[in-house]
């Protein structure tokens, strides 16, 4: 992950992201992942633009659907509902 496309990362866009891939949907998440990693949130956010081509909360959501998408194969009887509670979703609102 160092080299992303030829390019060399920053240490902390790859602790970033690698935070970004454990943590659940929450409100207020890339600013505290920023404030773990020593750096103001819009530093975080235009740097992740940079090396990785999309902002932090972006992939970040893409790493939810992922996880959702993995749920639902390997849980096939199991309601949508179900998976979205299971997944740490409060309601079908924020489900959806």
């Amino acid at each position: 992950l160092q080299q992303w496309q030829g390019r060399q990362i920053p240490a902390y866009v790859c602790a970033g992201l690698e935070q970004l891939q454990q943590v659940t949907l929450q409100d207020g998440i890339i600013q505290q992942i920023a404030h773990n990693l020593g750096i103001s949130e819009k530093t975080f956010i235009q740097a992740f633009r940079k090396y990785i081509g999309v902002t932090p909360g972006k992939l970040h959501h893409l790493f939810i659907l992922q996880r959702l998408l993995l749920h639902l194969v390997n849980n096939p009887k199991q309601s949508l509902t179900e998976s979205g509670y299971a997944l740490d979703f409060f309601d079908q609102a924020h489900f959806i």
